[in-house]
């Protein structure tokens, strides 16, 4: 998929993480075993992000997010979601490149300093609860919030979650708050109720 901007989406495209949590490595790891190219993470921890370039082959830990964004053309931001503007704030961005959060709850406009650098920019929020950074097999069969003005990004991200074996379905702006919090109600919640009916 290519349009107006240089950079071209397919499966061959190179995909940088900043932040190495347990979203992060989990999603990561499952576009590597589809054949996508994962090349860089950064992380606050060093370790975090050695740890997740080992799960990868082909994936260099590096010592910061700047340097994700210069090696990557799509970078996935899986920071806590109170980081996500600021990082991106702090980045220099290429035009044409994609910057996509991993937030359930926060808006793309968390991403405008890298829209008004020319960046493609959107949202992939895998319905899923990630108990470690091994939880890649997660993915498979969720469902995957996916959201973006472009076109051509959109279209992008359903492709991948597509290739994770996953179902996606889009979402607007305006409803990720209600989203974020039935998302948390259907997991945590309903599972402390029917601890408590069993007990």
């Amino acid at each position: 998929v290519t349009g107006d901007n240089t950079i071209t989406l397919d499966s061959n495209t190179s995909i940088g993480f900043v932040g190495a949590g347990r979203l992060g490595t989990s999603v990561a790891v499952a576009l590597q075993r589809a054949d996508y190219r994962v090349v860089a993470v950064s992380s606050r921890s060093t370790s975090s992000a050695e740890s997740f370039a080992n799960s990868i082959p082909g994936c260099a830990p590096v010592s910061s997010s700047q340097d994700v964004a210069d090696i990557a053309d799509v970078v996935f931001i899986t920071t806590p979601d109170a980081s996500v503007e600021p990082v991106v704030r702090g980045i220099s961005w290429r035009s044409g490149q994609a910057v996509v959060h991993c937030s359930g709850a926060r808006p793309l406009s968390d991403l405008a300093s890298a829209h008004e650098s020319g960046s493609r920019t959107g949202g992939l929020h895998p319905l899923q609860t990630f108990p470690t950074s091994d939880s890649a097999d997660l993915i498979s069969g969720a469902s995957a919030a996916v959201g973006s003005e472009d076109p051509i990004l959109l279209n992008w991200l359903q492709t991948v979650v597509c290739a994770l074996e996953a179902k996606p379905f889009t979402i607007r702006d305006e409803h990720r708050a209600v989203y974020h919090a039935s998302a948390v109600m259907a997991c945590g919640l309903v599972a402390s109720l029917m601890g408590f009916a069993a007990e």
